[in-house]
């Protein structure tokens, strides 16, 4: 225990010598363990003083320095023990003088060892001084770096004239100089006292906070941030004990000014486990969602930004369906894009403001499409792959055209990023409601309603939608009375007026109905209509129609008809150093964490875009200053058997990712693909740890240029590529060392020769094999510089070899989306159609939504030469939003003529008549060219005569 304690210590982890984590890490108890009842700790802490004691006053009198447990603490300290040299616990020279003392960071040297006395001194004391005074002096440098690196860093982001404490700054910032994350509010958590409850409390607080996409939450104290102290939009959160037993009291205040914008106490029945997740999510939307105390103070304080003033815009015409609301905040976001701001939540935003604009007709922007909803909804996935504001927008993108299921699916992925947010929440509960699954998602939206106040009410209406399926009067009273207060719209007066035929409320049914012939007289002569163009369940739309017939309006009756289902509209060169850093510390003990860091270190050590250091970064302090530095945090969860997990920014204490895994996600079987998730969204160039480093501005050279190729990936144009090659390029004309440079060149080179992009002039299969070989002699382990290998094979229509390439890079590691991907394509087009499907279907999905078009196009090849429609169409939509290409264009074509919509079809020949005349006069010859199955040809070239296209012969 005492080693323990002294190495913790030590280490600077003080603050974390809880009771509650010793037991876990020393006496091996689980995330249950309560001190309340089980006095292990203090026993063993009072028989440790006790040892202590009689070390120090015998055996150990000759020591010059004596540690002390204090009571009421487990954090060591060190005390003179009256013998040897004279000790100083506030030497001056070891004293940093503050900037109040003379205006400048300075701090004096170090007061050298009197060696004369150190002679006397048995020899466990003279190691015992020496490891404490080089202690403290690495503290002193420490501390100078992290200044000075705060300097630096102040300067470079906002210039010399804004750097605090500088007379000379203006008295505004410069335009632009934040970015985006930084204007929004940044939050902090304090966890004061040390018991299960508030453990239990702080870690759902912290898994909750890290998904807020409203905030920035920095996991560290405040007081480490000197430089946000005077922010008037710093805020912190505070846990302590409450007044009763077992209660946890949270505070939550203004950093600056003290003042409390919120404070609640949770009984210990709701600290449970079975109770703690709602009431927390409960807080977490009152205080830092867009309608919580955080956003009302800063409005109240006219405290806003140009990003937080576009959040409130957003959150207040929703409420009341107020056209000129919703002008006024999409024009809000609109300014902020002009101006070069690049953040997912501005991206969602416009993309549900997008379709907002489509169902409630409002008139601004002139002409919303789904089309352009979705090109923003990857535009923020691109930018934040784990953002769940964009997969609620792709649910609702889905939802408007009538695809269900995949609404369903983009619901959950956004549930599963942001369990704690009430607005992922009820979005997957309504969700579940349309696809006819009333039970399940009425009780998300009862449950999601009873904790956010004030809310959308289109929400109260999904709850009625659900109770009314239920046959829950109660419930459909309740939505109803929500729904009377708000801007009439045709549905909202179907729910009140079903309700008063319920009740038989006559004189409300009467005004019900002449609200309906008044004011939405479309609607009243054919409800049918509304709710199928809206997708509604074929159940639900027959049960509503003869709730309306018995309310009385007559023309709720007809035949169901089939209406068509609208498409979707359409210098110095950096090497492996400089890669970021990634630490693993397990925070805990237990077979189901030990089952997780294992597992995450065998995946970490597959990764090239990373430099895996294996230890704890405590003991490599110098690099952990750097802003590229994560640590990957591993700890028992809320409950038993549950492991947490969170990526956080070493420098500033960003958490980029959190998840917590069940019991069941730890488990020997369920573990390797659990963990695989987490890195598929953390590691890669398309993960959160690059989409830190790019919006922090930290991303420089090597990362910068993976950066760039990314995007490419992306975005799939010839500016974006030359702009990628040209920075491997640099490196590489610097005599760059690093695989990564050469692997990238000769991908970037293969795909200018497919695409026939003209950058580079001098570009050629055998300079791209040129730099595959090189890459490979740099790194014979890379899995990238095989994936560079095959690329060259496929292009030689070499399948066998590019098989063969893709699997040795898949071996090397299967945790990499862009490895199984790369495989998968290899088996599908070497006419092993089930497999490439499989493989390709697990790449999308560890991909979290980021990811290249030809992945899709890949998908649906596979799919559709098995038959499989459902999932070849699923395949081809997110290929609508990119640029025109022939291949992605004929798998978007075979679809839509399988399906019969002819207006889609006529369009994208269109499309290709205009783009590809080459293509269109012969595309049996593009198919036989890229060595395409005999078989495949044969089916695409049949698919596309039957759909019309003229030179398919």
């Amino acid at each position: 225990m005492l080693r323990y304690l002294v190495e913790r210590e030590q280490s600077g982890e003080a603050d974390k010598l809880k009771g509650f984590s010793i037991a876990i890490d020393v006496f091996g108890k689980d995330s249950g363990f309560d001190p309340s009842t089980d006095a292990v700790v203090r026993v063993q802490a009072g028989r440790l003083r006790e040892l202590l004691d009689q070390y120090f006053s015998g055996e150990g009198s000759g020591e010059p320095i004596r540690i002390v447990i204090p009571r009421g603490s487990y954090v060591p300290s060190y005390e003179p023990n009256g013998v040897g040299i004279p000790f100083h616990p506030q030497t001056p020279q070891l004293v940093p003088i503050t900037r109040k003392q003379t205006g400048s960071i300075a701090l004096a040297e170090a007061e050298p060892i009197p060696t004369a006395g150190m002679q006397s001194l048995p020899g466990s004391a003279v190691f015992l001084f020496r490891h404490l005074h080089a202690f403290w002096i690495a503290i002193a440098v420490f501390f100078i770096v992290v200044v000075a690196l705060m300097v630096l860093m102040l300067r470079q982001a906002y210039g010399p004239d804004l750097v605090p404490g500088n007379p000379a700054r203006g008295d505004k910032p410069a335009l632009g100089v934040a970015t985006a994350l930084e204007k929004l509010p940044a939050v902090y958590l304090l966890a004061g006292q040390e018991n299960p409850q508030i453990q239990r409390v702080e870690t759902i607080l912290r898994a909750g906070l890290s998904n807020m996409e409203t905030i920035q939450f920095i996991d560290r104290k405040p007081s480490e941030d000197p430089l946000r102290a005077d922010d008037p939009t710093t805020f912190v959160f505070t846990l302590g004990s409450g007044a009763t037993l077992g209660s946890v009291a949270i505070e939550v205040k203004n950093l600056k000014t003290g003042r409390i914008l919120t404070s609640e106490t949770l009984t210990a029945f709701e600290t449970t486990a079975s109770q703690v997740t709602d009431h927390v999510a409960k807080i977490l939307g009152s205080v830092t969602g867009p309608f919580g105390s955080i956003y009302g103070y800063i409005e109240q304080n006219r405290l806003q930004n140009d990003l937080t003033t576009c959040v409130i815009l957003s959150k207040s015409y929703p409420s009341n369906q107020s056209a000129e609301g919703h002008e006024a905040a999409y024009r809000c976001l609109e300014n902020l894009v002009a101006h070069g701001e690049t953040s997912a939540m501005i991206y969602a935003t416009l993309a549900g403001q997008q379709l907002d604009a489509i169902v409630w007709g409002y008139p601004y922007p002139p002409n919303p499409s789904v089309q352009q909803a979705m090109a923003y909804v990857n535009k923020a996935i691109q930018i934040d792959p784990s953002s769940s504001r964009a997969y609620r927008m792709a649910a609702y993108a889905e939802g408007v055209i009538g695809n269900q299921k995949e609404r369903v699916r983009w619901a959950k992925k956004a549930y599963d990023a942001a369990p704690y947010d009430l607005r992922a929440v009820y979005h997957y509960g309504w969700a579940l409601v349309m696809v006819a699954d009333y039970r399940e998602g009425t009780a998300l939206l009862a449950r999601s309603l009873n904790l956010a106040n004030p809310h959308s009410k289109w929400l109260d209406y999904a709850l009625f939608q659900g109770a009314f399926m239920l046959d829950d009067l109660e419930l459909q009273k309740r939505a109803a009375q929500a729904l009377s207060t708000v801007e009439p719209q045709p549905e909202y007066l179907v729910a009140q007026l079903i309700v008063a035929t319920q009740d038989g409320k006559s004189d409300e049914m009467t005004r019900l109905l002449a609200d309906l012939h008044t004011r939405f007289p479309d609607f009243a002569a054919n409800p049918r209509a509304t709710f199928t163009k809206n997708h509604y369940p074929p159940d639900m739309t027959e049960k509503l129609l003869q709730g309306l017939q018995n309310a009385g309006l007559k023309h709720a009756t007809g035949v169901a008809t089939t209406a068509p289902q609208p498409s979707p509209a359409t210098g110095t060169v950096q090497n492996l150093e400089d890669l970021p850093i990634v630490y693993l510390t397990a925070k805990g003990t237990g077979a189901a964490v030990e089952r997780v860091v294992t597992a995450l270190r065998a995946g970490l050590s597959h990764f090239e875009t990373i430099n895996f250091v294996g230890r704890d970064p405590a003991q490599d302090r110098n690099r952990a200053a750097d802003a590229t530095s994560f640590v990957f945090n591993v700890q028992p969860g809320p409950s038993t058997g549950t492991v947490a997990v969170e990526i956080q920014n070493l420098q500033n204490g960003t958490v980029v990712l959190s998840r917590n895994l069940t019991e069941f996600d730890t488990t020997s079987a369920q573990v390797g693909p659990q963990v695989g998730k987490i890195l598929g969204d953390t590691v890669p160039v398309s993960g959160a740890i690059y989409t830190s480093l790019a919006r922090s501005g930290q991303a420089k050279g090597l990362v910068d240029c993976l950066i760039q190729e990314n995007a490419f990936e992306l975005e799939a144009n010839a500016r974006v590529h030359e702009k990628a090659y040209r920075c491997f390029e640099a490196l590489a004309d610097g005599n760059a060392k690093s695989s990564l440079v050469y692997s990238s060149l000769s991908t970037l080179t293969t795909t200018g020769l497919i695409w026939r992009y003209a950058y580079p002039a001098d570009a050629s299969l055998e300079k791209a094999a040129e730099f595959a070989q090189r890459a490979i002699q740099a790194d014979p382990s890379s899995p990238r510089a095989y994936n560079a290998k095959a690329y060259i094979s496929n292009r030689l229509g070499m399948w066998t070899d590019t098989v063969q390439w893709t699997s040795k890079a898949y071996g090397m590691n299967p945790y990499d989306p862009q490895a199984i991907a790369a495989y998968a394509y290899a088996l599908t087009f070497s006419g092993d159609y089930t497999r490439g499907a499989t493989a390709m279907t697990q790449a999308i999905e560890a991909a979290n939504g980021a990811h290249a078009a030809w992945w899709d196009y890949g998908l649906f090849a596979s799919a559709y030469m098995q038959g499989d429609k459902a999932l070849a169409t699923k395949a081809v939509a997110p290929l609508a939003t990119v640029a025109p290409n022939p291949l992605f264009l004929t798998g978007r074509l075979i679809v839509a003529s399988e399906a019969g919509n002819q207006r889609l079809v006529k369009d994208i020949i269109d499309l290709l008549e205009a783009n590809f005349p080459t293509y269109v006069s012969n595309p049996r010859a593009t198919l036989l060219k890229r060595n395409y199955p005999a078989d495949m040809i044969e089916k695409f070239i049949g698919a596309l005569r039957t759909a019309g296209l003229s030179g398919a012969t």
